[in-house]
Formats: structure tokens, C-alpha cells, sequence
């Protein structure tokens, strides 16, 4: 039994079915518009001579005739299972191809790359390919052809080949070698169209993010950050500045964009999640829609983004995979309908504009035959409405048994919203609100159902049910401990360091967490089981307390600054002032001219991401030793007790003046006239701590230190 390739031709502005006979409309474009977005529609007939005139057309609305071509059969060829073609710059498309009849799973088939010239002859075997090796995406790049090749229904190495286009029976050459454990860890690859940029760039599913490939060296690095993507990257395609595309096969992530010479990538578009993208020549760039039959089409150089939808009838065929440009016209590859009959197709014109009003207007078509003597008209009404503009409508996280109050996404529209979830057995929906029942991501839908004057639109989320884990609260220098993470089953939990591992970094075996900074981690936890899931814990780790102290000092009047000296104490792990971000400073008023007394010894101004500082300034004690009190010495000169509770005798030869308290800190506490040499100071207002007590006759000082119980 012989199966066909559904091979089509269409102009860059849309899609027409055709047959022979009278003349007649194959369809008419979309019968609906929203304000503010752009509309397209293709004006199908079934005579690729005849002339389109519009004689009922909205002022907002313009035609543009896409040109004619002759229909043609390329049939029968049987497409591989991905749909994968290329072009070059002689007009001449390739793909893959095996005997369908023997097929490729059993081993029983070579694998081929066919080459369709422009003349349209077929060379069915251009080039083999040994074994069950299958691409999944070509591309061209200067002479040769490239291919992401892996072994078919197997977990082989994943790899990129090429293959001469000028000399055909020269062998393939290894370029890259993706991933040798396999697993389609790549899964398309585009060549640059960027001045002189000759790289190929490979969308990689196994590490999230774009990988730029010199052919010549087989040098591969990373284009953007490993994980910055959206999960199940597809097609790639590269615009003439150097920007790249990718699309995702997941709903919600669609297109993203890397600037030209790599970086962080940002979302393009939102919408068209499917497996091939394309730019032609004049930078528009084409993108499939899965399962829809779709492909749209933005220019590029302009802004903001505009999309010209369903440039094919929608649902007319299964997933387009592969897409090239030859001649002006555009050449796909479908990867599911192995059966149908098709032929190159020929649209006449497309209807293309943006309604700016609501309301209803009509449209007359008038087509007529080349020689005039046959006519068709086509009627119909766009009505055109508001689209609801939704947004602020975010990720819902929370953990089993959790019901939440879904939030009101912001909307235009006065239409209530209905909510629906798309797995039931993870979060289901009563209301508005949701309960969690299970473990896993739904997909949350916020619905509107049109009304006069706004068509029906809706909004989706992501709701997460994540594992119960604790969030939990350290202090650097703490021992290590266990997350306590709470499977929800018996699956296993697999724990490893999602953000800031300068603060702990755990062991993904035991669990076993180890304090190594202070901040907030966040550590990711994945369950396998029926339901693998992501869920997020938070340590905080505060700092250590670090108690830095100034060291008393002392020194003779007129005599230089002793070098001021500082005590740590609470360092933990083995740190050392060495690690501090900043050293502490110390600093003290008095200089070498300074008269004899106590002035403080500040301590400020360090830093660490690691301690808060507890800081105690000490005393520098400068005596005039020109004073002769080494006469107090001499004599009957006694103090106690000393501990004292109360008061503090003194007893000497001589008579004191008057006396002088001072505290820890530099500050005069009392001063006292004494005028007698048996005398005694009652210190029990005073606080506990260490004092000095200055005794003062004439020229003649004493300074006793005493500590106060």
C-alpha cells in the first residue's frame, strides 16, 4: 500500500484548496474580529486564473492579491514520522523519507534524505541514512545540510551531522555531539541568517536553554543560561539580526526571544505553543500551531507584535513540523497524515486589517473567470466585537488540603468568570474557590462568556501543590540538621540547593543540611511517583553575634597614643577577623597634648554577612607623672574593701582635696570636695562594674581602679 507526503505549496500570505470545474469560493475567511486585533483571512477559489474585485469592503479593512501558481501533484512519497524538510539556495527541498510498508521500527528499513529539485523531479535516495538513526530537524548552512539525528525508538546518543549538498557521495561528517546518553535532548537545530554568522543553533530540552554550535570546530556553548527556558523546547529559527526563537511544545510558554549575541531570553509571545518555527527572507516569522493545522505569521520589523492566524483552515490537517522557503512560496511537512493526497495549492488574495469600532459589516467578493464570461460572488458579515483584555492572573501555590479563594482576573468585560480545572485529581473547583487533592500542577482556566458588545476570552494559571515543608529558622554557626520534608506517600524525596547556596548547601542523599552563610535559601524538593512535583522550603538564617571590644589602654602625659587594640568573641566555624567584609575601627579623642584623665576607646563601622556586632568601647588613662604620685606610695596610703558593696574607705598621710568618680566608659559619675586625709565614698547609688576614683591634693593625683559589687 502506497502512502502519501503531504507536501504543500502556499503563497506567504495564506492557503487555498483546489479542484477543476465551475467556479466557485472553496471557503471564506473568519466571520468574527475583536478591536485592536489584527484580522486575516484568505479568499479561497478554485480557479487560480481568476480575478478578485471587492466592490463591498470595511473602511478598515484592504486586500492584498498573494499572486497565482500553477497547482501540481508532488505525490506519491511517504513522509518519516516528524515532518522534517530543509531548502537551499537552489531551489531544491529535502526530507526524510523510509519505506513505510517495512517499516522503521522493525529495523527492516533504510532511512532516506529525498531531494525535490525546482523542476520537481524526485531523487528518492539522494543520500542514506545506516541503521534506525532518524532526524529530527535539517537545516542548510553554506554547502551542507545538517541534521539532529538520535536512534529511533531507543534512549542513543543525540548528534549532529552533515552532509555536502555539491557532492553527494562524499560521507557525513560528525559536527556536535549532543548528548551521549541520549534521550532527545535536542530537538531541532537552525542555521543563523546573521550577516556573517556561521553557527548552528540547537534548542536543548535536556538543559532548558539554547546551545550556539561552530560546525567547523565542533564547539558548542551555551547561547543563553542553562534553565531559562520554558520546558519542552521545539522549533528554533534565527532572524537576520542574530535574535533567536524558540517555541515551546508547552501550553502557556509559546515563543521566547534571545538578543542578538545570546543573554537572558524574555517571552515574545504567548501564544502558538507547537513544534516548528521558520523566518523567511524578509524576516516574517512563521509559527505552527499543534494539532490545530495552523500556521501564523508576524513581520518582525514591525512593533508592537501582530499575527496574521490560521493562514491555513484550521484543523485541515495534523502537526506541522517542518517548514523552508523556495521561491517566495512557503514548503511544510506534516507529521501524522501519512495517507492523504494532496497537491501544491495557490491562494488568490487575503483580507488583512485591524477594526478599530465594534459593529457589523459586510463584505462582498466578486470572482471572475479570465475571459470574463464567468462570475461568482461571495456575501458575508465580520462581526466585530471587544476581546476582553485579562490579566493579573498568577500562579497558585499551596499544599494538600489547602482551599484557596481564586483571585478575580482583571478584565474589561463586565462578564462573570467561571473557573474549570484541567486535572481534577489534583485541584478541583468549586466556585471560586479550589481545593487541593492531590499532588502535582493543574491548569487553572478563568473563563468569560461573550455578551453584546464582548466576544467569550479566558485566562489559564499554573496551581501547584507543592510537599508539606517547614519553613524553618537558623543562626549561622548552628550544627547541621535535616529538612524535614513530609512525603506524602512513601515515594522517595530528592533535595537539592534551587538559590543562594553561599548560605547552606545539603546533601542529596541524607537530606543533611549544613549552615555555611546567613540570608534565606530555598531548596527544591522533587518526589518521584505518579506525580513528580517541585515543592519550595525556606531556611532563614540570621546572623552570629560577634561581641568586639576595645582593650584599655594607659599612658604618660605627653607621651605618643598607644597602638588601640580590639578583642573578638563569638567567632564560629573556624572564622577569623581576616573574614570580615569590613574590620572594625577604633578611635579615641585624646592625642599626645591631652590632659591627664580617662577619654574613651570607641569601637564602630565593621561589617560581615555573617555576625551583627555587639560593640564595648574601653579607656585610655592618661596620668601626669609630673604630679609626684609616687608620694601617695610612700606613705600610710590604704583603700578597701575593694570588692566594695557599699562604701569605700581611704586612709592616708596627707590631705586630699577632693575626689573625682569615673565610670567604665569615660564618664564623671561623682566629684566630691574632701579637704581631710581619713575619708570615706559611698559608691552604693552606682551600678556594678569597674570604676576609677581620681584622689587629688594640690599638684599631686592618685587614680585607684575599684570594682563596684
Amino acid at each position: 500500500m502506497k502512502k502519501e507526503l503531504l507536501w504543500m505549496y502556499f503563497c506567504l500570505f495564506g492557503f487555498i484548496t483546489y479542484s477543476y470545474g465551475q467556479l466557485n469560493f472553496s471557503s471564506a475567511p473568519k466571520t468574527t474580529a475583536a478591536i485592536g486585533e489584527s484580522y486575516g483571512g484568505a479568499i479561497e477559489v478554485n480557479d487560480p486564473t481568476a480575478v478578485l474585485s471587492y466592490p463591498v469592503l470595511p473602511d478598515w479593512l484592504k486586500f492584498e492579491d498573494s499572486g497565482t501558481f500553477e497547482p501540481h501533484d508532488y505525490g506519491p512519497l511517504s513522509i518519516s514520522e516528524h515532518g522534517e524538510i530543509t531548502g537551499d539556495k537552489d531551489g531544491n527541498v529535502y526530507f526524510q523519507w523510509w519505506d513505510p510498508e517495512l517499516g522503521l521500527g522493525s529495523g527492516n528499513s533504510d532511512v532516506y534524505i529525498a531531494k525535490i529539485s525546482r523542476d520537481q523531479s524526485v531523487d528518492y535516495r539522494w543520500r542514506k541514512i545506516e541503521g534506525k538513526w532518524i532526524a529530527r530537524s535539517f537545516c542548510v548552512l553554506n554547502d551542507y545540510i545538517y541534521g539532529l539525528f538520535d536512534v529511533y525508538g531507543s534512549s542513543g546518543p543525540n548528534c549532529i551531522v552533515r552532509f555536502s549538498i555539491s557532492r553527494p557521495q562524499q560521507p557525513a561528517e560528525l559536527v556536535y555531539i549532543v548528548n551521549r546518553v541520549g534521550g532527545q535532548s535536542g530537538w531541532a537545530i537552525s542555521a543563523s541568517k546573521a550577516g556573517n554568522d556561521k553557527h548552528i543553533y540547537l534548542s536543548s530540552r535536556q538543559h532548558r536553554n539554547v546551545i550556539k554550535i561552530n560546525p567547523e570546530t565542533g564547539e558548542g556553548v551555551d547561547h543563553c543560561p542553562k534553565g531559562s527556558m520554558p520546558g519542552n523546547l521545539a522549533g528554533i529559527a534565527v532572524a537576520s539580526d542574530g535574535s533567536v526563537y524558540v517555541q515551546s511544545y508547552t501550553t502557556g510558554y509559546a515563543i521566547m526571544k534571545i538578543p542578538p549575541g545570546g543573554g537572558s531570553p524574555v517571552q515574545f509571545s504567548s501564544r502558538w505553543h507547537g513544534l516548528g518555527l521558520f523566518i523567511d527572507s524578509k524576516d516574517n516569522l512563521y509559527a505552527t500551531q499543534v494539532y490545530s493545522g495552523n500556521i501564523t505569521k508576524t513581520d518582525l520589523k514591525k512593533s508592537p507584535v501582530s499575527w496574521s492566524n490560521h493562514l491555513l483552515p484550521q484543523n485541515s490537517i495534523n502537526r506541522i513540523v517542518g517548514l523552508t522557503e523556495i521561491d517566495g512560496f512557503l514548503v511544510y511537512g506534516d507529521w501524522g497524515l501519512k495517507n492523504a493526497s494532496h497537491k501544491m495549492i495557490r491562494m488568490n488574495a487575503i483580507l488583512v486589517g485591524t477594526p478599530t469600532t465594534a459593529g457589523i459589516f459586510p463584505v462582498k467578493v466578486t470572482a471572475t473567470s479570465r475571459d470574463g464570461k464567468t462570475s461568482k460572488d461571495l456575501e458575508y458579515n465580520i462581526v466585530v466585537k471587544d476581546l476582553p483584555k485579562l490579566s493579573d492572573f498568577q500562579d497558585i501555590t499551596g499544599k494538600l488540603g489547602d482551599v484557596i479563594k481564586l483571585p478575580t482576573p482583571i478584565s474589561n468585560s463586565p462578564a462573570a468568570f467561571s473557573y474549570s480545572s484541567n486535572d481534577t485529581s489534583i485541584a478541583v473547583i468549586d466556585g471560586n474557590q479550589l481545593t487541593f487533592i492531590g499532588n502535582g500542577t493543574a491548569v487553572i482556566t478563568a473563563a468569560q462568556e461573550g455578551t453584546e458588545d464582548y466576544f467569550k476570552n479566558s485566562i489559564s494559571c499554573r496551581a501547584i501543590s507543592r510537599l508539606a515543608a517547614d519553613e524553618i529558622d537558623k543562626t549561622y554557626g548552628d550544627a547541621p540538621f535535616l529538612l524535614p520534608v513530609k512525603s506524602l506517600n512513601e515515594a522517595p524525596v530528592s533535595l537539592y540547593v534551587g538559590s543562594n547556596n553561599g548560605v547552606a548547601t545539603i546533601d542529596n542523599i541524607t537530606g543533611e543540611v549544613t549552615i555555611v552563610g546567613a540570608g534565606s535559601v530555598t531548596f527544591y524538593c522533587y518526589k518521584f511517583g505518579d506525580k513528580p512535583e517541585t515543592v519550595v522550603a525556606t531556611v532563614n538564617v540570621k546572623k552570629a553575634d560577634l561581641v568586639i571590644t576595645a582593650d584599655n589602654k594607659s599612658k604618660n602625659y605627653g607621651a605618643a597614643n598607644p597602638v588601640l587594640t580590639i578583642s573578638y568573641t563569638g567567632f564560629v566555624n573556624g572564622d577569623t577577623q581576616v573574614g570580615l567584609t569590613r574590620a572594625a575601627t577604633i578611635t579615641t579623642t585624646a592625642n599626645d597634648s591631652s590632659p591627664a584623665g580617662n577619654y574613651p576607646i570607641v569601637v564602630s563601622n565593621g561589617e560581615s554577612d555573617k555576625y551583627d556586632f555587639i560593640y564595648e568601647n574601653g579607656i585610655l588613662t592618661i596620668i601626669d607623672s609630673s604630679l609626684g604620685t609616687d608620694k601617695f606610695n610612700k606613705g600610710n596610703f590604704s583603700y578597701y574593701p575593694n570588692p566594695v558593696k557599699d562604701k569605700l574607705y581611704v586612709s592616708l598621710d596627707q590631705e586630699i582635696d577632693n575626689i573625682t568618680v569615673i565610670s567604665f566608659t569615660g564618664q564623671i559619675v561623682l566629684e566630691k570636695p574632701i579637704h581631710a586625709n581619713q575619708f570615706d565614698i559611698d559608691l552604693s547609688v552606682f551600678a556594678s562594674g569597674l570604676y576609677f576614683v581620681k584622689l587629688n591634693t594640690g599638684k599631686q593625683s592618685k587614680i585607684i581602679k575599684v570594682t563596684k559589687n
